[in-house]
Formats: structure tokens, sequence, C-alpha cells
């Protein structure tokens, strides 16, 4: 309600009374008193008595002659502008309020009358939005010494100022304060009781203005207007809180206390009060008409009209006819006195929001904490703000608004709390990690209930657990873990992902789930991956079997029984086909499929055929299309040929490109690559040949490609075309995408470059074939067997281009590093090492037959030897040790033979 709820509605009882007075003081005065400021020479001309005063709603300009009129004939200046400026109060000019409270100011030395005139002044730059003048007339009046202001006065002052600038709270305390000193007679706490009801009312307490307007009808005996005013106040508050009977009895008592000579004067306004008072008794719709036959009469403010209106905007908000409902807000927010401005917004908010226009609704939250950046409920604004924000999709915006709030140090804790809830999930949505922890750890910290503070941690715990860091979200899940459940089964799982796999079983040992089957079930799921961690694979086969039995229709039931069938692969036990088959049964699909793969894939390794072929047959019925099917068929084929049945093999490969090539051409390259190994294991060349040439050239860019020109090379070899080998590795190798397949090419690429040196002695394939050894050698992380096989090649290299030093120096080497491994356990191919050997003795045989003396003869026999013990540590293959060593020892006195 408004500050001036009843000051207003009896504008035109109080203009009346005044004007009434201007007309007796007119026929006993002949000429006006002159005004400071004023032509005094059109003050001199005639003066008329004015029109009766039908509303306030008349125009002030006219009420401003009349009272001029009426002041001219006073012979107290000062009491004549305070009563003109009160009535322009009254009438909502507060300029002219201003204009004429000054005037009172300079026509009087008296302190009271001064200050009293000065506390109008204040009032009127309140009216009028001038906080600045306000606020500094105010600091004068505080220190000036010829103006007695009370300190009741200043509080009053300062309560004005609080409603006002919509601090209710502030003001609704102040004018407590005042009002509590209330007797008959003492205008300052009648005013401050009056205000006390409106700043209720605007706080929406319809009870405790309702008590603050009766106390004020009360002490107002002997006063009728003030007794009035209280009344009229009494009906406001009913129409407010919706009660109708008192609303009714209000309006009774408020109609029989106008005294019957300014019945006449007030019928208007009593029609509007009266209208007012109906849209509450019949429904705002009974009085739309009427009301809209005289709406466009008004002048602005109109604190009925203003209430009327909101009555209709609620009536079609209502009915959801928004359009209708807007339109009715816009007239409220145009009729609406000054203070009552702020709940024609709120109105207008509620209408936009209701309507789902958001971005219109936005535009009234920031029109309102622009206009009242002091409200109490301007925090409660920015958040909504902010929602409205989130719903535009505008988050950045939206953490403007929220982080006003929470940055506001005037903000009360549990606004601050809000704040930090919303912003809570506005920095998850936008990334900020330790932004959103900061108002985790805010709001935890802060919220008082237990319970809302363990739901708190675990938000945080979660989010955090999102983002990977598992050890910072253990923390707050450990916080919580004692008194929430979801809390602990969450820490066990972020234990186990940081491989506290003790812990984890631990936590859920402790935990009691029994209250929630979700969390019995993924904590049963939990456990059973935690003993596969902490047990070995047949005790965790029976946990997650026990799991898919148990909890069949769990969302971890597949996991579950699937893991169960792999660690049973890999444990040996004997059962993982059938427990891939139960999966394939229980939960059909594509990954049922892949069940079944596995399943034939431990069969044919148990070499259970019958079996495996008829678990085939169910792939192809079930699974025609899918991608484990077509495995499966090249398992089988894989399977027949190490077998020996490669005839079988080709009829499935045939059966594959009949059912498979069409759709899926990719297939083809596999296809041909299986057909050329069958091919070659029955040794069938010329076929093997003619189906390599085709994946060679038409597929050359495939994935099985470089195993294509690698097979083409070893048929190549086999064929003595070493050429035409030495260009399929080279082929294959640069296909290659990888390391050890790549090395393997080069390795090959190296014997058939040194198959071909063998056969046309061009220095240039010794020279490959020499690189090829070193690039292999120089490989990082080389598998050791083609480690020492590249290390003998590139001896036999050396020898050939008659570096006979370097070449045993590579032999040596194989030996001595074959000596090491045997003494750290590592392995070493003994098959290189007895080359490595043989070619090293026979190098130091020819060298001792040649040497030129004693000297140097002694020093090839003790290598020789050397080698040979180091032979016999090595318990390599060949020719015996101890013969080769007598034959070392009888090359001394010069026997060299």
């Amino acid at each position: 309600m408004s500050k001036k709820i009843v000051g207003q509605i009896f504008a035109a009882l109080l203009l009346t009374a005044q004007l009434q007075a201007a007309e007796s003081a007119a026929a006993a005065v002949k000429a006006p008193m002159p005004e400071p400021g004023k032509d005094n020479a059109a003050q001199a001309q005639g003066v008329q008595t004015p029109p009766a005063a039908q509303d306030k709603g008349a125009k002030i300009t006219e009420q401003k002659t009349d009272a001029e009129i009426f002041a001219g004939q006073q012979s107290d200046n000062t009491q004549r502008y305070m009563q003109l400026g009160k009535l322009a109060l009254n009438n909502d000019d507060a300029a002219a309020a201003a204009d004429f409270f000054r005037r009172a100011m300079t026509e009087t030395t008296d302190s009271v009358r001064k200050s009293e005139a000065a506390s109008m002044l204040y009032e009127s730059f309140l009216e009028a939005g001038d906080l600045k003048s306000a606020d500094e007339l105010y600091a004068q009046l505080t220190d000036a010494a010829d103006m007695a202001i009370s300190p009741a006065r200043q509080i009053f002052m300062q309560a004005q100022r609080a409603l006002f600038t919509n601090e209710l709270s502030m003001a609704a305390e102040k004018f407590r304060q005042l009002s509590a000193q209330l007797v008959p007679g003492n205008q300052l706490c009648q005013r401050a009781l009056e205000m006390l009801a409106r700043t209720l009312m605007l706080q929406g307490d319809s009870a405790g203005a309702q008590k603050a307007c009766a106390d004020l009808a009360a002490v107002s005996e002997g006063d009728q207007l003030l007794k009035l005013k209280a009344l009229e106040g009494l009906l406001f508050c009913a129409l407010e809180s919706g009660d109708k009977k008192q609303a009714q009895s209000a309006w009774d008592q408020l109609t029989k206390e106008i005294p019957q000579e300014l019945q006449q004067s007030l019928q208007w306004r009593l029609s509007k009060s009266r209208m007012l008072l109906d849209s509450l008794l019949k429904g705002a719709a009974a009085v739309e008409k009427d009301f809209t036959a005289y709406l466009g009469k008004l002048l602005p403010p109109d604190p009925f009209a203003a209430r009327i209106a909101l009555k209709l905007a609620a009536y079609y908000r209502a009915n959801k006819n928004y359009t209708k409902a807007l339109e009715y807000n816009a007239a409220a927010e145009k009729y609406a006195e000054k203070n009552f401005q702020r709940s024609a917004l709120q109105d207008t908010l509620a209408s936009h929001l209701a309507a789902g226009n958001s971005a219109a609704a936005l535009g009234c939250v920031e029109r309102y904490v622009k206009m009242y950046p002091a409200a109490d409920d301007r925090w409660s604004m920015l958040l909504l703000g902010g929602d409205l924000l989130i719903k535009l999709k505008k988050n950045s915006q939206a953490i403007d608004f929220c982080e006003k709030v929470f940055n506001d140090h005037a903000a009360t804790p549990e606004i601050k709390l809000q704040a930090a809830n919303k912003l809570i999930w506005l920095y998850q949505q936008s990334s900020q990690v330790n932004d959103a922890l900061k108002m985790f750890d805010f709001a935890i910290k802060n919220t008082a209930d237990q319970s809302a503070a363990d739901k708190l941690r675990q938000q945080a715990g979660e989010y955090l657990y999102q983002q990977g860091r598992y050890a910072d979200a253990a923390e707050y899940f450990a916080a919580a873990a004692p008194r929430l459940p979801r809390a602990a089964l969450w820490l066990a799982q972020s234990s186990y992902l940081l491989k506290s796999y003790s812990r984890a079983m631990q936590v859920l040992r402790k935990a009691d789930f029994s209250q929630d089957a979700e969390l019995t079930c993924k904590g049963a799921y939990l456990e059973a991956l935690l003993t596969e961690k902490l047990a070995d694979n047949r005790d965790a086969v029976k946990c997650y079997l026990a799991f898919a039995e148990k909890y069949p229709q769990a969302a971890e039931a597949p996991d579950a029984l699937f893991r169960a069938g792999e660690l049973a692969i890999a444990d040996k036990a004997g059962n993982a086909s059938e427990i891939f088959m139960q999966y394939a049964a229980k939960f059909p699909g594509e990954r049922a499929a892949n069940a079944l793969y596995k399943a034939l894939t431990e069969l044919l390794a148990a070499d259970k055929e019958a079996e495996a072929v008829k678990l085939l047959a169910q792939l192809e019925s079930q699974y025609v299309d899918s991608k484990y099917t077509i495995s499966g068929k090249f398992l089988n084929s894989s399977w027949l040929r190490q077998k020996n049945r490669c005839e079988e093999a080709l009829k499935v490969m045939e059966s594959v490109e009949k059912l498979y090539a069409a759709k899926h051409a990719e297939l083809m390259p596999e296809i041909l690559y299986e057909r050329a190994l069958l091919y070659g294991q029955l040794k069938d060349h010329l076929h093997m040949q003619e189906v390599l040439a085709g994946l060679t050239s038409r597929y050359a860019d495939s994935a099985i490609a470089p195993q294509g020109f690698f097979l083409m090379g070893d048929l190549k070899m086999s064929l003595a075309d070493y050429a035409g080998a030495l260009a399929a590795f080279k082929q294959a190798q640069e296909r290659s995408k990888d390391a050890l397949f790549t090395s393997s090419c080069i390795a090959r690429a190296a014997d058939a470059a040194y198959a071909l040196y063998n056969r046309t002695r061009q220095t240039q394939h010794l020279l490959l074939a020499q690189k090829n050894c070193e690039t292999l050698l120089a490989t990082e992380n080389l598998p050791t067997g083609l480690f020492y096989q590249s290390l003998y090649k590139l001896a036999c290299c050396l020898r050939a281009a008659g570096d006979e030093a370097g070449s045993l120096r590579c032999c040596r080497e194989i030996i001595y590093r074959a000596c090491l491994a045997k003494r750290e356990a590592r392995y070493y191919p003994t098959q290189w090492c007895a080359k490595a050997l043989d070619m090293a003795l026979k190098l130091l045989y020819s060298a001792i037959k040649s040497a030129p003396d004693e000297q140097q003869l002694l020093e090839l026999r003790g290598e020789a030897l050397r080698l040979l013990k180091a032979a016999q540590e090595l318990s390599l293959p060949g020719e015996d040790i101890k013969k080769q060593l007598e034959l070392v020892n009888s090359t001394v006195g010069g026997n060299r033979q």
C-alpha cells in the first residue's frame, strides 16, 4: 500500500475544507497580501471564488491557483505556504510542494516552524525521487543551529527515507519506535502510526497493518479527518487480505462516519472505493465494464484505479489470458501512486512469468533493481533475474547477477546461501571448477541442517568425480559417508579408481545399504570388482556370477556376466564358453554375438568341434550380419587350417565371400589373404601367387595389404625370386603402421638382398643388407630374437665384404650377450648363438693357420678357448665342444693343421 493510501484518498476532503475557508476569507478582506517573489500588480487583479473540487484527480494547476487566492487572505505567510505545500503534496505535485515549503522556510524566523517546513520539504524531495537533495537537506538540518530538529523527527525522517527507498524492514522498525509513544494529540506519533500501516501493507503484513489502523482510529477521537483516514486504512487492509466480511464491515463504518455535508464532495471517490470493494465481493469481472468506462477520464496517479487494474490483471492471469492481464498491468503502473508503483511492477513481473515470457520478465527485474536499489527484496529479485537469464541461456550474465548478491556485504546469510547454490550450478555449466568448489564449501559451511550439508558434500564429490579428481572427491564423500550411505558407496568407488582396493572394501563392509535397494545392488557389484582385484580370478568369477544371478535386472548384470566369462578364460576354468552362452541367452544383442564369438573361440581351442559347429550355426542364424559372425567364420577357417583341413577352410572362405562381399567390400582383402595362407599351406604356389597378386594390386591400400606384400615376399623367397621378394618386402615396409611389423619387413628385406648378392655378387645388394641390419640394431625396443638374428646377419655381411675382424666382433658380442642374459635369467636364442660360435671358430681357425708368429697364434688360440668356454656355459647345440677345445689346444708348438 502507498505511503499516501489515506492522505491521497482524502485529498478532496482537505481541499474542500480549505477552499470553503478561502471563500469566507475573501468576503472579509478586500485585497490580498503581497507575496515575496510574486508580481504584486498581478495579485491586485480581481479574485474569483474557486469551484468546489470533486476529486483528487483535479488538475493541480487549478488547485494551486485557488490555494494562492486563499493564501493571499491570510496574515501569516508561513502558515499560508505550509497549507499550500501540504495541499500540493496530497495531490502528488511534489515539485510545487517543494517550492511552497521553501517559501515557508524563508518567511519565518521561528526555529520550530522552520524545522517543520524543512521536514515537509524533505518529504517533498522524497516524493519526487530526489534522494540527493533530500540527503543534503537532512545533513543541513542536523547541523543547523537555528532549527530545532528533535530526535523524534529525525527518526521520522529516517523512516520516511527508508520507506521511499523500499527498505521496508528499517522503515517499519523506526515507525514502530515512534508509534510506541502514541498519545492523543501527538501528531508526529499519529503520523508515524499511519505510515507504519502503509509500510506493513507493502510488506504484505495485512494483519499488522490492520492493527496499526485500528490503533490510529482509537486515538483519533476529536479529529474527524484522522479517524476517517484510519477507517479507510482498515478498508484497504481488508481488501488486500481478501477478507470479504471485514471489508464490508469497514465500508459500512467508513460511510457512516463521513459527515453529511461532505457526502456530496466525496461521492465520486466513494464510487471508486465501492468499485474496488465490489471487485472483491463480486469478482473483478463484475466491475470491468464500469472501470473501463471511466478509466480514460482519470489523471494519474489514482490509487483506486491502480488497485482495480491489478484485480483485473490477476483475474485474467488466473484465466491464462496474459495479453489482457498485461494491459491492466500497464494501467496499474500508470495510475499507481509513488509507493504503490513497486507493487504494480511486481504484478507486471508476475504476469510475464506466468506467460513464460522470460525476456520481458527479465526487463521487469532490471527495472525493479534500478528503481529500488535498496529494497529489502532486491537480492531475491537479482536471483530471480539469474534464473531468467539461465532460461534465456545467458549463463555468463546470470553469474554476474548472482555474484552481485553473493558479494554484497549487506546480504543476509540466507540470501548468500541461495546465491551460492545457484552459482554452484552456473559455475559447473561454465567449467569453472575452482569457483564451483568455493561455492560448495561456502554452502556446506553455512548450511545448519546436517542432512542438507551432507547432500551438498555428496554433490561436490560427484562433481569432482566427473572431473576425474577422485582423490579430492573422496574427501567430500568421506565427510558425509558416516551418515549418508550414498556417499559411502561413492567413497568406495573413488577408492577403487584410486587403486586403494583394501580401503574401498573396508568402506563397503562398514556401510549400511539395507534401506536402499539401488545402493545395495551397486554395492554388490562394486564388491565383485574389488574381489577381482584383491582375490584370484576364480573367486571373482564366483562373485560376478552370484551378482548376475541375484540382480538379473540390474544395469550392471550384463557386465558382470560378461566379465565372469573373460576371467574364466584367463583362469582356464573350462566353463567360459558356458558363461558366454548363458550371457547370449539372457542379453540378446550385438554384445551377445560377441559372447558367442568368445564361446566359439574357447570351444575351438578345446577342439570341441561339434559344439563349435553348432555355435557357429547359431551365430549365423541369429546375427548373420554381425561383425562377430564374420570373425567367427574367419576363426573357423584358421582352426581348420591349423588342422591341415585347408580344403574345408577354402569352402568356408567361399561362403564368406558369397554372403558378405557384396555388402561388405572391405572384407575382400581379408578373404584373399586367408585364401593365400590356405594355398600356401597346400603348397599350391600358383593359386597362392594369383590370389596375392589380386590382393596387392586391387587392395594395395587396405589394412591387410602390408601382410599381403610380406606373404608375397616369403613366396618369392621360396621360389628363389629374390629380386621380386626384395620388392615385395619394401612394399610391405612402406605400408606398415606397426613398428614391430616394420622391423620384420626390414629383416626380411635384408635376407632377400643378401641372397640376391650371393647370386649376382652386386655390391649394392650387400650394402643394402648391411644397412638394413644396422638399422634394426639401432631400433629401440627391438625384440630379443630379432636383435640376435640381425647381429648375426650383420656378421655375415661384414664377412662377405672382407671385414673379418668386424664379423668376429659381431659373433663375440652375440656369445657374450647371451652369457650375460643367462646369468641374469633372461631369454637368449641358442639358435643364433650357435651360428655365431660356428662362424667365429671358422674365422679364428683361418687366422691361426695364417698367423705370422707365435705371439699372435697364442692370442688367437686364447680367443677361441674363451669362446668355447662361453659356449659350454650356454650349453649350445652343435659339434662336441670338447673336441673343439682339443683342436684348439693342438694348435701349439707350431702345429697349425
